[in-house]
């Protein structure tokens, strides 16, 4: 097996998934502690997307991933992730120099409720709408603009998938079935 028994990364393209497959449970948990988890494992994934692409790209020196690491420290989304990402993985971050604990630049991740619509089906293919009030997240980043779980996630996933995309690496969306674990049916 390739990448230390993870038999499906074996590229950005693949990593690109997991966090698309997150924010599918994500979406559908309805337990504000779970939907967290989601939200930590989504940003844990996405956060490893810059390691994924300079290696798939071969950029290795220093020098040549500065410019890589510039444009994603400055972005306020991608940003956001590593603080999300790194909080969820050690109890305090620490300055390396000073050990200070340091701020992160999210300013908050905080329980909500949203409106959700489910959509069924009895099976005759006549669908019907439900609008239900459920658990979310607001993450709120470091200008001030508060995004639901949904909208977070799915701005994270078209910055990588501009990304992924403008360095040549091709995508195939995921179905249903690779989404949700079950059947294309």
């Amino acid at each position: 097996m390739d990448n230390f028994g993870i038999p499906y990364l074996k590229c950005v393209a693949d990593l690109y998934g997991k966090p698309e497959r997150e924010v599918y449970r994500a979406y559908h948990e309805r337990n504000e502690i779970h939907k967290a988890d989601h939200l930590f494992n989504f940003c844990v994934s996405t956060q490893a997307l810059k390691d994924y692409l300079l290696e798939e790209l071969g950029i290795l020196d220093s020098e040549s991933r500065r410019k890589f690491h510039e444009d994603w420290s400055n972005n306020t989304l991608i940003s956001s992730v590593g603080g999300i990402a790194n909080l969820s993985k050690h109890f305090v971050l620490r300055d390396q120099k000073s050990r200070k604990p340091k701020t992160i630049k999210t300013l908050g991740a905080n329980p909500t409720k949203s409106e959700f619509v489910d959509i069924y089906s009895h099976g005759d293919g006549e669908l019907f709408a439900e609008l239900i009030v459920a658990s979310d997240w607001l993450i709120v980043v470091e200008s001030g603009e508060e995004f639901s779980l949904i909208e977070f996630t799915r701005a994270v996933l078209e910055y990588w998938r501009n990304i992924i995309q403008e360095n040549g690496i091709a995508l195939v969306p995921l179905g249903f079935a690779d989404l949700s674990g079950g059947s294309d049916a």
